[in-house]
């Protein structure tokens, strides 16, 4: 598996890139977990792949965003994989304000601030303003 994550093909009908994400969530819902070792090496064997797609590789690094947050408790991690995740496809709102969420859990508001500011000058917020402004209150109140 390894193997052909690092170096097989990866369009539609050979790898479904949000099983990334259903592994993390398998994990957080209580299924049998892989050792975190193994997570990390077949993650990082796909982000290896040369022909993943800039989409791809941000997906993978969203997972393990979620990985590392809610399994492992490892935030400054996880934080590591949001900016990641962002780098690949800023276009993204879901991970803007995945990282503001988790930004603001650590009390890190200044930095939560400029990346609510920086989501909202790509104009990404709009996708969902509501979530965007309840964002902002927390900030506010924070």
């Amino acid at each position: 598996l390894e193997n052909g994550l690092r170096h097989g093909h990866t369009g539609p009908t050979k790898l479904a890139i949000a099983q990334f994400s259903y592994v993390v969530l398998w994990h957080m819902r209580g299924g049998y977990p892989l050792p975190a070792g193994t997570i990390e090496r077949l993650y990082g064997a796909a982000l290896e792949n040369p022909r993943m797609t800039m989409q791809a590789r941000a997906s993978i690094h969203a997972a393990l965003r979620a990985y590392h947050v809610e399994v492992l408790k490892q935030p400054e991690h996880g934080l590591l994989h949001g900016y990641k995740s962002l780098r690949h496809w800023p276009q993204r709102w879901h991970y803007h304000k995945k990282l503001i969420e988790l930004l603001i859990s650590m009390n890190r508001h200044e930095e939560a601030a400029r990346a609510l500011e920086k989501a909202r000058s790509l104009g990404v917020h709009r996708t969902d303003p509501e979530a965007a402004e309840r964002l902002a209150q927390l900030l506010r109140q924070g």
